[in-house]
């Protein structure tokens, strides 16, 4: 009961964690430069969760369980270090190919938009592709 109870914080903390980097609004900006700070909140995040004492044992979850939970967040914030034109071209270039959504798997054209909307105040090349792909965006 303890292990359901635990995970089922955990998923709870990915899935906020995961609304905040991708639907955060338009006041939240977000930079590749921020990708390693938030790698690191990710891998502090699991270590929380597995939560081993000194002699290395686990008192949390299974760190495979961790991990499967957390793998989704953790591709996110790697969409989030690569740069504004690797991730527009992907956007236009693999439309065809990439589902629009997917539950499981970060890599999707709403997440690579979803991205490039939180550079936009910040970064000109992400500013004039959410102008000219903003029917899509939205």
């Amino acid at each position: 009961l303890r292990d359901a109870a635990v995970r089922g914080v955990l998923v709870a903390v990915v899935q906020a964690l995961e609304r905040i980097l991708l639907d955060g609004g338009p006041r939240r900006v977000f930079v590749p430069g921020d990708a390693p700070s938030l790698l690191e909140d990710v891998q502090l995040l699991r270590e929380f969760f597995v939560a081993r004492d000194a002699e290395g044992t686990v008192h949390g979850l299974a760190e495979e369980e961790v991990d499967l939970v957390s793998e989704r967040l953790l591709g996110i914030v790697r969409l989030m270090h690569l740069p504004t034109g690797e991730l527009t071209a992907r956007f236009v270039d693999e439309a065809e190919r990439l589902p629009d959504t997917d539950e499981r798997d970060p890599f999707t054209r709403a997440n690579l938009g979803r991205v490039v909307l939180h550079r936009a105040a910040a970064d000109p090349a992400a500013k004039a592709f959410v102008a000219s792909h903003r029917a899509w965006l939205q």
